[in-house]
């Protein structure tokens, strides 16, 4: 009889000494929030910050724009950046066009400079003050009909600054798939018949059997 009042009196106490305790709700931490981010693109320990290129959609229809995020991120407390120069290379392949106003892919209120030559987008910032999250979205149009079936379109993105911690440079790339289908179409138009004089008796506007006749061939693609 005494032992039991000895466990009764122990496990009273245990429940007390919980009740006590604040509780935590482990729960609700997710791993997310605990997770610092730390590109591989940059030196680890001078710099906190992220610069990616990537493609919203896997893959996308011919016909169809193929965006790109691009995201540049500077939160470190410790590293000053300077003379940045953030460049992104356009893909030069046919049926792909870039059309799109400088003015919407502004970065920290810097519209980029554009090399139609070689495809090259380049923003310049004199100082890159940490505490910056920036995003724009690049938009790159894709002609329906003349594409092969998987074609992949590539992004890449470099860049490089100084810091009070030494040089930074950071490369990153995204890239999306072109999906083609098998809908153009022969167009196959009558224009008129050889050797058909106007003024000879024989002048007629209808093919016959033994007609030399000259054909307009094209080929269409519906617009997506």
């Amino acid at each position: 009889m005494n032992n039991k009042k000895i466990i009764y009196a122990a496990g009273v106490a245990l429940l007390l000494a919980q009740a006590a305790t604040p509780i935590i709700n482990v729960t609700a931490i997710s791993n997310d929030s605990q997770r610092t981010v730390i590109p591989t693109n940059f030196p680890k320990g001078n710099f906190q910050g992220d610069f990616t290129v990537d493609a919203q959609n896997t893959t996308v229809n011919a016909g169809q724009s193929a965006n790109f995020n691009i995201y540049l991120k500077s939160t470190g407390a410790v590293t000053n950046l300077s003379n940045v120069d953030l460049k992104v290379q356009l893909p030069k392949q046919d049926y792909v066009e870039f059309s799109q106003s400088l003015d919407a892919l502004k970065l920290n209120n810097v519209v980029p400079k554009y090399d139609k030559t070689s495809g090259l987008l380049t923003w310049h910032f004199d100082k890159l003050p940490t505490g910056q999250v920036n995003k724009t979205v690049l938009r790159l149009d894709t002609i329906n009909g003349g594409f092969t079936n998987q074609t992949p379109i590539k992004i890449s993105g470099t860049l490089t600054a100084d810091s009070d911690k030494g040089a930074i440079k950071a490369q990153t790339g995204g890239q999306t798939v072109v999906n083609a289908t098998k809908n153009l179409s022969l167009i196959n138009k009558f224009q008129s018949i050889y050797n058909n004089d106007v003024s000879s008796e024989t002048y007629h506007t209808n093919p016959v059997i033994g007609d030399e006749i000259l054909w307009n061939v094209g080929i269409g693609a519906p617009k997506k």
